[in-house]
């Protein structure tokens, strides 16, 4: 019993912190702490282990944030690692020429795997491993008749998901035709918010992930010109720049949703607009730190996990501070 209030006090404690709008991301002004530092050898080492398991790399999308986390940090790929990561991505190629995120139990080919395949694969300096041309046939079947495409082999109707990773991914593989571009543009502005924003589904709830698909989408087809003003604005009024103050939110803030807010700041390009504060932004990053084993956490009061220590070092990628030598295949989040 006493162990048991111990923890839900700690837990209680985690709690209320995370939820005081003194916290950089969640309302009101917060002390500058440049004196924060990061012990990138624990890094290093809590990055690494990942391969010491018996089923690394686990699933493509991991793959991926192993390459990128050790490339942000200046890590070679070891040989056993490389071999290990491109034999995985290579058995992930199914018959029909779309990917699945792991060989032995995931049947259905799917745009996200494929699209962090070709990502970790440019990373690798290896884009030609797979079959290019049996790829870009996949991608062409998920199309609908409605300009949208299909996430993955087995679902039927189009999505915002399906068809701005599926452009991005055919555009990186110069095989879009303009008859998808103007199909597929059309389709993604409908999910275009009144708040200047898109929505995963329909036009009503904005979400950062969902816009920014939506640009890393349109960007990638020449057409973001005509809603860039209003991308802006949505960035600058999300939780996410770091201008916002005086406000509670309902929900926790995530390492995942600041990479892909950075993200789409860089693709949206310069403005007289102040879209962002770096300082808060990169307070926000630093407070997700978990020194113990230098890894991040996903939001305030969670542990280490890889993925939000991918998002992490690629935050601290787009801030410019952490300035990798090789950046090969490393630009953008939903983006080549």
């Amino acid at each position: 019993m006493k162990n048991l209030l111990i923890t839900f006090s700690a837990f209680l404690t985690l709690l209320l912190w995370s939820l005081d709008p003194a916290h950089p991301l969640l309302g009101a002004d917060s002390p500058a702490r440049d004196n924060w530092t990061y012990d990138w050898s624990k890094t290093k080492n809590f990055i690494e282990a990942w391969s010491k398991r018996p089923t690394f790399p686990d699933s493509i999308s991991f793959a991926y944030y192993f390459v990128y986390s050790k490339r942000a940090l200046g890590l070679e790929i070891s040989k056993d690692e490389r071999n290990k990561l491109l034999n995985f991505i290579k058995d992930c190629q199914t018959k029909d020429g779309g990917f699945v995120s792991e060989p032995k139990f995931d049947k259905d080919s799917n745009i996200i795997s494929s699209f962090y395949a070709i990502k970790a694969l440019d990373m690798l300096k290896e884009p030609h491993l797979v079959n290019e041309k049996r790829l870009a046939g996949f991608l062409h079947s998920m199309f609908t008749k409605e300009g949208g495409m299909r996430l993955s082999s087995n679902t039927k109707e189009a999505s915002l998901a399906g068809t701005a990773l599926g452009v991005v991914l055919l555009n990186r593989l110069s095989d879009l035709t303009d008859r998808e571009k103007r199909l597929a543009t059309a389709y993604i502005l409908k999910y275009k918010t009144r708040d200047d924003g898109f929505g995963l589904v329909g036009n009503k709830v904005s979400s950062i992930r969902a816009t920014a698909m939506a640009v890393a989408a349109l960007k990638s087809m020449n057409a973001i010109g005509d809603i860039k003003k209003d991308v802006i604005c949505f960035l600058s009024q999300s939780r996410y720049s770091g201008l916002i103050k005086e406000k509670r939110f309902k929900t926790l803030p995530s390492m995942e949703e600041m990479a892909q807010f950075l993200a789409t700041v860089r693709l949206v390009g310069s403005s007289d607009k102040k879209i962002a504060d770096p300082q808060k932004i990169s307070e926000f990053v630093r407070s997700l730190y978990i020194p113990e084993n230098g890894g991040f956490g996903p939001e305030p009061g969670l542990g280490t996990t890889p993925p939000s220590t991918y998002y992490g070092l690629f935050c601290l990628v787009e801030l410019g501070r952490l300035k990798p030598a090789d950046m090969t295949g490393m630009s953008g989040f939903f983006s080549f």
